[in-house]
């Protein structure tokens, strides 16, 4: 490893070492990829043969393990890490203590931090800041961190994973006529799920929610088929406008009809096949993308999983409004005990 250095190889960004043994010199600095054999393991299987061969037990009816069982231990010298972290070094002081001590106080951190960098022990590069001797200067500093747009962009990516994780530990899906015939690729182990990631899968009768689409009134209908022919193009290709329209308006009853449902029974994710329809007119087609907009995470011929798992997605950017992050949110338990 030395070597390659004074050839300017960087490790393991360059070149990957590994070991073995786990020896004191593969634990130093940023430490080296090793495997590491189980020596009392050894020792004791060494002394359970001897003590077979002076009691003349025969090969054959040996009771001894013969099976060692390394392991390999990763460490520095072979993994990358795919960060460029970056640690601040800041040092707190006062005034009151003089210029000269302030000025020590700045050479010695400098030492510090040039010297941790060099020692090879921490994986990402410390970097040195003016000593904080002022209010000004300490919210200045940390005002440059939080304004970093790195520094952002990861606090962002940890708090959209957060929700998720508070999304995934109470998601419930309504699973509609359960799994599809002839489809095993969708069902799987529901209570293994409920265990690890505490998800609740219930599967319903089509026709009990059907139930809730028929009670939707026509007003109810009609002022949603207005909403679809504010905001979408219908491409009718040849049929008669009136006639596409009732067709239509089934899809805002179903959809009207099976959100009642789904906040009723406080479901967040909804499942559904064109296997077993029961009393619905159409296949939720429209009805589907729509709850999906609003939130509710949704999978084809039975797929719970995938029904689980689209819900977990926070987006925020530039565009995000409070009413469209209510949206988002609307199922985090978290959001709604602020």
């Amino acid at each position: 490893m030395e070597e390659l250095e004074r050839q300017g190889k960087k490790i393991p960004e360059d070149v990957a070492v590994t070991g073995y043994d786990n020896s004191l010199y593969a634990r130093q600095g940023q430490g080296i990829t090793t495997i590491t054999h189980p020596q009392e393991k050894l020792g004791e299987m060494a002394a359970k043969l001897l003590l077979e061969k002076l009691g003349g037990v025969p090969d054959e009816e040996s009771t001894v393990e013969r099976l060692i069982r390394p392991e390999l231990i990763i460490q520095g010298s072979s993994v990358k890490t795919g960060r460029d972290y970056k640690f601040w070094f800041c040092t707190g002081s006062q005034d009151l203590y003089g210029d000269e001590c302030l000025r020590k106080v700045a050479e010695h951190s400098k030492i510090i931090v040039e010297e941790l960098n060099k020692s090879g022990v921490l994986p990402f590069e410390v970097v040195w800041k003016p000593t904080l001797i002022t209010n000004e200067l300490i919210r200045k500093t940390f005002n440059d961190a939080n304004a970093d747009k790195k520094v952002q962009e990861r606090l962002a990516s940890w708090m959209r994973t957060a929700v998720g994780i508070m999304e995934s530990s109470h998601i419930r899906v309504c699973r509609v006529a359960d799994n599809m015939r002839n489809v095993a690729v969708t069902e799987g182990d529901k209570v293994e799920a409920q265990m690890k990631f505490g998800w609740e899968i219930d599967a319903y009768p089509v026709n009990e929610i059907a139930e809730y689409v028929q009670d939707v009134s026509q007003g109810d209908i009609d002022v949603l088929v207005e909403e679809y022919y504010n905001k979408y193009d219908m491409i009718l290709d040849g049929r008669d406008p009136e006639e596409f329209k009732k067709h239509v308006a089934v899809q805002a009853g179903i959809e009207i009809g099976f959100e009642r449902f789904l906040e009723e029974k406080n479901y967040q994710a909804i499942v559904t096949h064109f296997g077993d329809l029961g009393s619905l007119k159409q296949l939720p087609g429209l009805a589907i993308q729509r709850l999906m907009e609003k939130g509710y995470g949704f999978g084809g011929e039975g797929d719970w999983k995938t029904a689980a798992m689209g819900i977990e997605a926070v987006y925020i950017d530039g565009d995000t409004t409070i009413r469209n992050l209510q949206n988002e949110l609307r199922w985090n338990s978290m959001y709604f005990s602020k």
